[in-house]
């Protein structure tokens, strides 16, 4: 059996060795869509945006989970809360490459996709407690499609 993988960089993340591998061979991803989609015009707005739905943190204790830059993706990051990460691209172009990369993702986590956004929870991945910031939420409200990988559960 073949087995095609991506990695894309973790500050952070001993828990998972430095790399967020992810492998076409992952269990199926429980997955939930929105009928409309919303763009933000900057990382600033779309952090308010998430944050007037799931509470981020005003003074996050964790660091960015994945670098987008080292990963060589461009996108503007903020973390909203434990092991919670809010990504904006310029373009949804710009957002395809960091997507898949946790579509494909052999950790659990869960994840939601806007226009030209992501949010990450990789709290459970990181073997830490869950964040407690309600994903499906954020998907419903703001327009986004919400994944949940690999048995992320909490959410």
């Amino acid at each position: 059996m073949t087995h095609l993988c991506k990695f894309g960089i973790i500050a952070g993340g001993l828990a998972l060795a430095g790399t967020l591998s992810s492998c076409t061979t992952a269990e199926q991803p429980d997955v939930a869509t929105s009928s409309r989609s919303q763009g933000f015009g900057s990382l600033t707005e779309a952090g308010e945006a998430v944050a007037a739905v799931v509470g981020c943190d005003s003074e996050p204790t964790t660091k960015p989970i994945v670098n987008p830059d080292l990963a060589g993706f461009t996108a503007e990051y903020s973390v909203c809360g434990n092991r919670v990460q809010v990504e904006w691209f310029s373009s949804s172009d710009a957002r395809l490459d960091a997507a898949s990369v946790y579509s494909d993702a052999s950790q659990p986590m869960a994840f939601v996709e806007g226009e030209n956004w992501i949010v990450a929870d990789m709290s459970v991945a990181l073997e830490e407690e869950w964040s407690g910031k309600d994903l499906k939420k954020v998907a419903q409200e703001l327009g986004g499609t919400y994944t949940d990988l690999n048995g992320f559960g909490p959410n």
